[in-house]
C-alpha cells in the first residue's frame, strides 16, 4: 500500500497561482504578479517535502498547507469586496474584464475551498493516510455517499479529486448534493462558498451582461 497521493492538491493551486496572473493590476490587489508570487512562497516548503505522496508527517506542514488555504480564501475574498466596491462606485470595465474578474474568482473560489476541507476534515489529510493509521481520526466534517455504504476492506478514503467535487457542487449548487457537511465549521464553509459564488454571478458577472 502506498501513502496518500499529495500532488494534486498541489497542482490545484499551481493552476490557482496561474489564473490570479491574468487578473489587470486594478483588480488585482496590488501588483499583478504580488498575491501569487506570496502564495508560491508559502507553497514550495509543501511541494519540496511531500512532491507526490504524503510522507512527511511533520506538524508545521499541515499548519503551513492551511495557511495557503486560509490565504488563497482570504486574498480572493478581499479582491471580490475590492471589485463590487469599485463597481458601486461607478468605476467603468468592459464587459471582457469583469468576465474575466468573475471567472478568477469562480475558479479560485472552487479551488481554495476545495483545499481548506481536504486539509480540515478528520484531521486532514495524514490523519486519513491509510499508512497512518496510528493516528486518532477525528469526527468527519464531511458525510460522504460511500459512508453510508456497507464497510470495505481496506476502507474507503476520499482522495482530493473527492473534497474538489465537493467545492464545485457547493458554489455552483449553492448547497449540498451528494455530501452532506456534519461540522458547524463546515456548515459555515459551505455558506462562506455560496455567498462568494452568488455575489459574483449576481453583481459581477450581470453587469459585465449588462454592458454587452
Amino acid at each position: 500500500m502506498k501513502h496518500a497521493p499529495r500532488w494534486p492538491t498541489s497542482l490545484a493551486v499551481v493552476v490557482v497561482l496561474g489564473v490570479q496572473l491574468t487578473l489587470p493590476e486594478r483588480v488585482a490587489l496590488g501588483p499583478t504578479w504580488l498575491v501569487p508570487a506570496v502564495q508560491a512562497v508559502l507553497l514550495a516548503p509543501l511541494i519540496v517535502a511531500n512532491p507526490i505522496r504524503l510522507k512527511n508527517r511533520h506538524p508545521f506542514l499541515g499548519v503551513l498547507a492551511l495557511t495557503v488555504a486560509y490565504v488563497i480564501l482570504g486574498t480572493n475574498l478581499g479582491r471580490l469586496v475590492h471589485l463590487v466596491v469599485l463597481i458601486g462606485r461607478g468605476q467603468l470595465f468592459s464587459p471582457g474584464t469583469l468576465i474575466l474578474a468573475a471567472l478568477v474568482v469562480l475558479v479560485v473560489n472552487v479551488v481554495g475551498m476545495a483545499v481548506l476541507f481536504w486539509e480540515l476534515d478528520r484531521g486532514g489529510p495524514e490523519a486519513r493516510d491509510p499508512l497512518h493509521d496510528d493516528i486518532h481520526l477525528e469526527d468527519p466534517d464531511l458525510q460522504f455517499p460511500q459512508d453510508t455504504m456497507d464497510p470495505t476492506d481496506p476502507p474507503w478514503r476520499p482522495e482530493f479529486l473527492d473534497y474538489l467535487f465537493v467545492a464545485f457542487t457547493a458554489t455552483t449548487a449553492f448547497s449540498p448534493t451528494d455530501t452532506m457537511p456534519l461540522s458547524r465549521s463546515f456548515k459555515v464553509l459551505f455558506m462562506l462558498a455560496a455567498v462568494t459564488s452568488m455575489t459574483t454571478i449576481a453583481v459581477i458577472a450581470a453587469r459585465a451582461v449588462n454592458l454587452v
